[in-house]
């Protein structure tokens, strides 16, 4: 079934206390602004320790549905040349990974490592990446968690930009992949049909947000160049059933009701024309 939901980004982006999460979460809105589900940004001063984790689960004893966002605090890198750090980081993750078990999140999107600068150790750095996000999905698994990599933004030193690397990842680990496809990241490497065209059968959840082609500016939709309705209608053609989270800086809902109409229509056509 797809869903539409709203990340909590906006909330640390606009530096509100963890507890704005919760009124959040419980603030009655109409229908159209009404998400099916919330990502909660387990990360800088939102970062889930056992009172948060607490508060959630009796939002999710009451039918609040979840998904969990990775930390991304500056020094978390899972591919870290050195490894008591790229340790330290796993283990930090792997904690995401635990409170996603117990808020029994619907799923854990894992952001890949990065060379950080070190081009001359990128394609060492590139192994020990795909180890860790392997092992990592090993985890999550055990815990009875989908974890979904996300393809991230060209120019910041991540691993994880091409549709390629992803392949690749399969080819060389094995691993059930599922992907979060953040088309905004796309725009800005000029990727979004190549994921469309390679990797739709593996997208779990899809990131929405926009912007102009030039900086990961995580605006409301409309306000930038993503063709979202082209990755709409692609995606609801080939039947996926993915979850689309809203990532703005800003206030989501507008975007949300304007989601959940196009996902609604595309959904009606789709029905008529396969005779169901």
């Amino acid at each position: 079934m797809v869903s539409a939901g709203v990340s909590t980004l906006y909330l640390i982006h606009m530096r509100e206390p963890f507890e704005a999460v919760e009124r959040e979460i419980l603030f009655e809105r109409e229908d159209a602004e009404k998400p099916d589900l919330w990502e909660v940004v387990d990360s800088e001063h939102h970062a889930l320790d056992k009172k948060r984790i607490n508060s959630l689960k009796e939002l999710v004893s009451v039918g609040f549905k979840l998904t969990i966002h990775c930390p991304y605090d500056p020094w978390i890198n899972i591919a870290d040349r050195e490894p008591s750090r790229r340790r330290q980081s796993i283990t930090r993750i792997k904690g995401s990974i635990d409170a996603a078990a117990e808020l029994e999140a619907k799923s854990f999107n894992l952001h890949p490592g990065g060379y950080r600068g070190f081009n001359e150790d990128r394609k060492r750095l590139s192994i020990i990446n795909c180890e860790a996000i392997a092992s990592l999905h090993d985890y999550a698994s055990s815990r009875g968690i989908f974890l979904s990599l996300e393809n991230m933004p060209p120019n910041q030193d991540y691993f994880m930009v091409a549709p390629e690397e992803f392949l690749e990842l399969k080819e060389k680990s094995g691993i059930d992949l599922k992907v979060t496809f953040d088309p905004g990241h796309a725009n800005l490497a000029g990727f979004i049909d190549d994921f469309l065209n390679t990797l739709s059968k593996h997208i779990l959840e899809v990131h929405v947000h926009d912007n102009r082609g030039e900086l990961d500016e995580h605006l409301e939709v409309g306000l930038g160049s993503v063709n979202w309705t082209k990755i709409f209608t692609e995606l609801a053609a080939k039947e996926q059933r993915v979850n689309y989270v809203l990532e703005t800086y800003n206030q989501p809902f507008k975007s949300l009701a304007w989601i959940k109409q196009q996902l609604s229509a595309l959904e009606k056509r789709f029905r008529f024309t396969r005779g169901i």
